[in-house]
């Protein structure tokens, strides 16, 4: 029982709206099969509204929790900045690693201007393919290989943030894709060049200084 809460009635075993002292709004709690609570507004004030509001969440987190999804979720934005803030901690207690300070700015730079309004357990593929044609865009070629792999470390805190927290599953967690370009490398050599290399290290050993004792 809500220790603050002035009025109470019970729907059923698992469901219970209740109503504080403070506010003229009636409030919910469900109970989880992991034992845990609930607690969301109906956002009503007449109590046969409240019930009926408080009965089709019920309802509904009673068929997502059969289906092995989250009772409840949070907007990707909020769920970033508990992200955020558990790497800064790390980073204060110097626990965390320095590369922390590039996955923020990603959250902050990319990861919340796309995906902050979005419920983070609604985040499908379809919606990291989405991400990357808009990163291309704002960033004005193809993100290489490094970038993406640091906007993926810094995907994975917000997503293992929202899991360990219950509001999103494995089975339903989207696997991030790297596409990205490859870092420019050195082209072999040349016909020309591996001409010269050749007939230059035939003859460079007779110039070498010779060594008395080994060298």
């Amino acid at each position: 029982m809500d220790l603050m809460a002035s009025e109470t009635e019970r729907i059923n075993e698992k469901l219970t709206i209740y109503r504080r002292g403070f506010s003229s709004r009636w409030q919910a709690r469900v109970r989880l099969p992991s034992g845990e609570w609930h607690r969301f507004s109906t956002g009503k004030v007449d109590l046969e509204d409240a019930k009926e509001v408080a009965l089709q969440q019920y309802y509904s987190i009673d068929f997502r929790t059969k289906n092995k999804l989250p009772p409840s979720t949070r907007k990707f934005r909020r769920v970033a900045e508990f992200a955020k803030q558990r790497m800064a901690e790390e980073l204060v207690s110097d626990g965390g690693r320095v590369v922390f300070h590039d996955y923020i700015t990603a959250i902050d730079k990319y990861l919340i201007p796309y995906f902050g309004k979005m419920d983070v357990a609604s985040i499908k593929f379809k919606d990291l393919q989405a991400f990357d044609i808009w990163r291309t865009q704002k960033l004005g070629r193809q993100a290489a290989h490094s970038t993406i792999n640091t906007h993926n470390s810094a995907l994975n805190r917000v997503l293992d943030e929202a899991e360990q927290r219950g509001w999103i599953t494995s089975s339903i967690r989207p696997s991030l894709i790297n596409k990205g370009k490859s870092a420019d490398s050195r082209g072999s050599f040349s016909e020309e060049e591996y001409k010269f290399v050749y007939t230059t290290m035939r003859t460079w050993h007779q110039s070498a200084h010779r060594c008395v004792y080994w060298c």
